[in-house]
């Protein structure tokens, strides 16, 4: 949904967006929370090391090194009281030992289960595979085998695809800490370790994340207590020497408890080794997706077949993870309980709620900073130390946001949740009554040597992690620098909010009116600016929220549009009920932009009036010192440049509107079939789009841009225009041109922001009261939308994966069925039904078949009885038993079967059992012989010659024909 100052991001209920390779808008927040980028990050062209040693080199002793005086106080307040210090063992409760049984039982279920299931699917690969081969000379019995061979090996491959198909290793964002270089922090500890008595970490590794870890070294370093710390930066920057012990200490704590953190450990591990193969997508799955709507009809059989059990066996795996997860879940909150009560007996009790709290804050202060680094990669200009960054952030967010602060303390245990609630957390830890054994309240960077080069070399390698290559073109800038520029850009953006009330939406932007004032002196115009206020906040009540609905009307109207010219291309049937809640919003939308401009009329005239009247009025020379130095000259740069953006403003909001209807037309596009109306009406639209970039792009390319940028002085054409490549492809053009729109909106509304701080400072030195900020609006509706639609998606999970677990049951217990108890093929033409050979059974020997009941003798061929033809093979296991002259039939078991008779069939034909039968007497009449009458033979003709083509065409001579005679 559209928010003031960012911008509405174009998407719609039905619609798929375009995956926008090059769009960088998303990069660090996906860094941040999980989303994997395709980016090498060994692809820069300076290794690392260069950058580690340019680091230590520029980092001053002023900035990293700490005093004798800081290092005295950590001798006494930290390592001398850790020195004695001994962490008192709680006894766990019986709920513990209940959940470490359940959890123990789990892991053995959860491992036999999966050995269960790779052995089964190995046995029935290959034991189809053979039966296929060896039953081919008895029979259509492949029919049977090879799919089932085949079925084996696709759940195999999708079992042993995540050990072949692996993820980028975040192993490259992770700085180590080596103990030369910072001695201070691994004895600080050490000390904890011996406090809390569990074994000093191998090694010390450090990031940019808010979070802290203790984990085994690999899988064999369950079995050699080989440990590895993990301290995310920004907990060193926002907390002190006390809670940071505290936090070592609650990580430590866990390995008191080693059956459970063991046992933890493999079944995280087994789950997420099942998450991958459950919730993954690669090349493969993309690859399988892509047959779904491909015109070739094997292809779409071949996706639906795959499909039909790749999904089942996923839901099976799935079933397996949510059992782990559940149990893991359990046993995690009672291991979190224990080792609040550690980190309490180091940090104290009322640190120990501090620093639960913080740790939140710094969470989300990571995610403000993940938007904040959005908006400057377009700049390229990004700060140096992301933890510093992170920890201001934190105290903004404490400060300012009350309600989030509130949020944090009201929270409740959920189901899945891996740690208990803040409020149960507390309350363990006030129960216990825990003292404090660290005294020292010093930052928690006095630890560090050199905390600043820390920081920075881990904020390189985040940066190198995330953007790769265009590393090269990004220029750091100092924090401390950045930080005040974010300041200044806030403090603007909220002046933009009072000057407007709450009314600043990139939809409608309100610019300084165009006809210059009448009025000549400053006391005229600040009358002027006083009547042009008082009639803006007139006209101002109950209008945010229509210049909200407004800003979703446009967005709405703009997808209605696309999706009509889809259905007319498709001739799709508009009046079905899936397209009716569409249409619907469609005539809402129509109705709130008709009575928009009646009621913004009044607001936007007063509001452009008082832009102009501030401008004016600046420029005065008894006002030139009020908004700085050179007030004149800077009131009148951003009035050129408000000009200058405002032409090409309307431009860049259709072309926003231009990028959501591609994403609806792309949504129905099918590149293995593609429709050639629809392809036309894409290929119009991205022309369109790339003409309006190009047009743009004209007309600013004299503008200079206004604020610091990486690349120095530039045009704002430069600054804002990226040039698709290739222009017929939609992705391309799609990030090129919402990249663009981006980037003038945020230039725009910076400078109407700098414009409005301008006035406000004026209108504050003219003696009127600075407007307060305009009140929230209200969203509830919009919240229980949310919410509504946040139940609904958890309700389709839940159930589709239920029943995707119930199919993979199915299809489990039917393989093994069929692979027992095979079913016998459907009676061919000749009546023979075929039944393939079990498990446990010879395929050569009890491959059998039922034949007809024959109507002849007891033994004889098909061809001889006057049978259909049958198949040139004899029944399996039979054979002629020479010492008692029957024929017998093996079970395999070394029982024998008489089934009577003693004729041998014929080699190659199929013998036909039955029961034995007397000879009858044969049943004939005698027929009375007649021989035939005598004929002489003809006399030879005179020229006659011996041969075989005499006196007729060709051919031997028939009988009663003329014989051969003498030679001439």
């Amino acid at each position: 949904m559209p928010t003031p100052y960012s911008p509405p991001r174009t998407t719609h209920a039905g619609t798929t967006p375009i995956t926008v390779a090059s769009a960088p808008r998303q990069f660090f927040r996906k860094a941040f929370f999980g989303c994997r980028l395709h980016v090498s990050p060994l692809s820069c062209i300076r290794p690392f090391s260069q950058f580690q040693r340019d680091v230590r080199m520029s980092t001053t002793a002023a900035q990293g090194r700490v005093s004798s005086g800081y290092v005295d106080r950590l001798r006494r307040g930290a390592f001398e009281p850790l020195a004695t210090a001994r962490v008192k063992l709680v006894p766990p409760p019986r709920s513990y030992r209940v959940a470490m049984m359940l959890q123990a039982t789990a892991l053995v279920l959860i491992t036999l289960g999966l050995v269960a299931l790779v052995v089964f699917l190995l046995w029935l690969f290959f034991w189809h595979a053979v039966s296929a081969v060896t039953s081919l000379s008895a029979g259509p019995y492949f029919l049977f085998h090879v799919p089932m061979a085949l079925i084996g090996a696709l759940l195999l491959v999708l079992l042993a695809k995540p050990l072949f198909t692996r993820n980028r290793s975040e192993r490259f964002l992770l700085l180590r800490l080596e103990r030369q270089q910072e001695p201070r922090f691994f004895e600080f500890v050490d000390k904890i370790c011996a406090a809390v008595n569990a074994p000093p970490p191998e090694r010390i590794e450090v990031d940019c994340t808010a979070n802290a870890s203790a984990r085994f070294d690999g899988f064999f370093g369950i079995v050699t207590q080989r440990l590895v710390l993990h301290i995310g930066l920004p907990l060193v920057a926002g907390l002190n020497v006390r809670q940071l012990g505290g936090v070592i200490a609650h990580e430590f704590g866990h390995f008191k408890q080693h059956g459970g953190m063991t046992a933890c450990n493999l079944i995280r591990m087994l789950n997420g080794f099942f998450a991958r193969i459950v919730f993954e997508r690669d090349r493969l799955d993309q690859w399988l997706a892509s047959l779904k709507n491909h015109p070739n009809g094997l292809a779409n059989l071949a996706y639906w077949l795959a499909f039909l059990f790749i999904e089942p066996a996923r839901g099976v795996l799935w079933l397996m993870l949510l059992t782990g997860e559940f149990l893991t879940c359990q046993l995690s909150r009672r291991m979190e309980f224990d080792a609040d009560i550690c980190e309490a007996q180091i940090a104290g009790v009322e640190d120990f709620e501090f620093t639960n709290r913080q740790v939140a804050l710094l969470s989300f202060g990571a995610q403000l900073m993940a938007n904040q680094l959005d908006e400057s990669f377009r700049r390229r200009r990004l700060p140096d130390n992301l933890p510093v960054l992170i920890a201001h952030n934190a105290k903004v967010l404490a400060r300012d946001h009350v309600d989030l602060v509130q949020a944090i303390e009201d929270a409740k245990t959920r189901l899945f949740d891996t740690h208990p609630s803040h409020a149960q957390r507390v309350a363990n830890v006030k129960a216990a009554c825990a003292d404090g054994v660290i005294t020292c309240d010093l930052p928690a960077s006095t630890l560090l040597r050199d905390f600043v080069g820390t920081c920075r070399l881990a904020t390189i390698k985040h940066h190198r992690y995330v953007i790769g290559k265009e590393y090269e073109t990004i220029k750091s800038i100092a924090t401390d620098a950045y930080i005040n520029e974010l300041q200044g850009d806030e403090n603007d953006m909220r002046a933009l909010q009072r000057f407007m009330r709450g009314c600043a939406y990139e939809v409608r932007p309100i610019f300084p009116a165009d006809e210059a004032p009448t009025e000549e002196s400053s006391s005229a115009l600040a009358e002027a600016l006083l009547a042009a206020r008082t009639d803006q906040l007139a006209a101002a009540d109950g209008l945010e929220r229509i210049y909200y609905r407004y800003s979703e009307a446009r967005i709405a109207v703009a997808a209605t549009q696309a999706w009509r010219k889809l259905l007319a291309i498709f001739r799709a049937d508009a009046s079905a009920r899936k397209f009716a809640k569409l249409f619907k919003d469609e005539r809402a939308a129509h109705e709130t932009l008709s009575t928009f401009d009646h009621a913004s009329a009044g607001f936007e005239k007063a509001a452009a009036q008082r832009l102009r009247l501030a401008l004016c009025l600046a420029e005065c020379p008894d006002m030139a010192g009020v908004i700085g130095n050179n007030g004149s000259q800077q009131a009148r740069h951003w009035s050129d440049l408000c000009a200058a953006l405002q032409p090409w403003a309307q431009h860049m909001i259709t072309l926003r509107e231009q990028c959501l209807q591609l994403q609806v037309y792309m949504s129905a596009y099918n590149q293995h079939a593609p429709h050639p109306d629809h392809v036309s009406v894409v290929l119009a639209l991205c022309e369109s789009m790339c003409t309006a970039l190009d047009k743009v792009k004209s007309g600013l390319e004299s503008v200079p841009y206004p604020f610091d940028h990486a690349l120095g002085d530039i045009s704002v054409a430069r600054a804002i225009s990226i040039e698709p490549s290739p222009r017929n492809d939609p992705g391309a053009v799609h990030a090129a041109a919402l990249e663009a729109s981006e980037r003038f909106m945020s230039l725009l509304f910076r400078v109407l922001g700098r414009i409005a701080q301008m006035a406000e400072t004026l209108e504050t030195h003219l003696g009127l009261e600075r407007l307060p900020d305009p009140p929230r609006l209200d969203r509830s509706d919009e919240a229980t939308r949310e919410k509504l639609a946040h139940r609904k998606a958890e309700r389709t999970y839940w159930f589709t994966y239920s029943l995707r677990a119930a199919a993979g049951l199915f299809l489990i217990f039917g393989l093994i069925w069929l692979s027992f108890s095979p079913p016998e093929f459907p009676r061919s033409s000749n009546g023979i039904a075929y039944q393939p050979a079990g498990f446990r059974m010879n395929a050569q020997q009890f491959t059998a078949y039922s034949p007809p009941t024959p109507s002849s003798s007891l033994w004889t061929t098909s061809s001889a009885a006057g049978l259909p033809r049958g198949p040139s093979f004899p029944p399996p296991g039979v054979r002629f038993d020479r010492a008692s002259g029957q024929m017998v039939q093996d079970d395999g078991r070394g029982n024998t079967r008489v089934l009577g008779g003693s004729v041998f069939p014929q080699p190659g034909s199929p013998v036909l059992p039955q029961t034995y039968t007397p000879p009858q007497p044969p049943n004939y009449q005698p027929r009375p012989y007649s021989p035939p009458t005598y004929q002489p033979a003809t006399p030879r003709q005179p020229g006659y010659t011996p041969g075989f083509n005499n006196n007729r065409p060709g051919g031997m001579p028939q009988p009663g024909g003329p014989s051969p005679g003498p030679p001439r």
